[in-house]
């Protein structure tokens, strides 16, 4: 097997001295296990040297994730409310003036939980079809919800339509709005670590994405692994712009 993937291992010896000068990764180094499954390498039969590196990568990816997820999620939740309902309001303003926006029939979106980006001004627009999650599992179903309906603590204690709502058809959905913890300019996002997002996402990636975030956790580069889906759009308080992944 080593024979078959020498150009490989060597990438991962450079990102492994890499790693250990900065305790930085860089988001092209993380393609590693994409690059072997490309070329029909199964990574979960990795032994040996091959699967000490992997599992080197991934728990290191996983500490980093960790550590970044409770220092913004504090620093967003230390934020005075009166500067988060302004912020949350630009983004409101940001994605109602867009073309998706204006374009869009169904969308999916989010009720803000620890001091997500507040949608409220967007979700009082009833020409649009409104979905929320409801976690199943640890899968997301979505159910039509409008303003002013009924809403319940769900899992998580995150407000969730009724079960009673009728689902949405993913079929016809024009755009969906992704909480962040933190997004990065390619448009992969830190979110809880549930991975609810990263495993819809998969199976209806040819659906605009909007990544919502604060401006103070928007970075340059993100940590990430194989199962990582990346967003189109990314919204701050600021603007309202293409994902790199979406240029490139």
């Amino acid at each position: 097997m080593l024979r078959n993937i020498t150009g490989v291992l060597l990438h991962f010896d450079i990102f492994k001295i890499a790693y250990l000068n900065s305790l930085t990764i860089n988001i092209f180094s993380l393609r590693i296990e994409a690059s072997l499954r490309e070329k029909n390498i199964n990574v979960d039969q990795m032994t040996g040297a091959d699967a000490t590196i992997m599992e080197f990568i991934s728990s290191k990816i996983s500490q980093e994730k960790k550590l970044l997820r409770e220092k913004y999620l504090q620093q967003r939740l230390r934020m005075p409310s009166e500067e988060w309902k302004i912020k949350s309001d630009r983004i409101c303003e940001n994605i109602y003036n867009s073309s998706l926006f204006q374009n869009a029939k169904v969308i999916l979106s989010y009720l803000s939980f620890k001091k997500e980006a507040d949608l409220s001004l967007l979700h009082q627009q009833s020409k649009i079809r409104w979905g929320l999650p409801r976690c199943q599992g640890k899968n997301l179903s979505w159910h039509q919800w409008q303003w002013g309906d009924f809403l319940e603590k769900g899992t998580y204690n995150i407000p969730e339509p009724s079960i009673h709502s009728p689902l949405i058809d993913l079929t016809v959905v024009d755009l969906i709005l992704v909480p962040c913890v933190m997004l990065d300019r390619f448009g992969y996002r830190l979110g809880y670590g549930g991975g609810y997002y990263d495993r819809m996402l998969v199976n209806y990636n040819h659906i605009p994405t909007i990544g919502i975030v604060f401006d103070f956790a928007y970075v340059s580069e993100l940590s990430i692994e194989s199962w990582d889906q990346p967003l189109n759009y990314i919204c701050t308080e600021f603007t309202l712009e293409k994902s790199l992944y979406q240029i490139l």
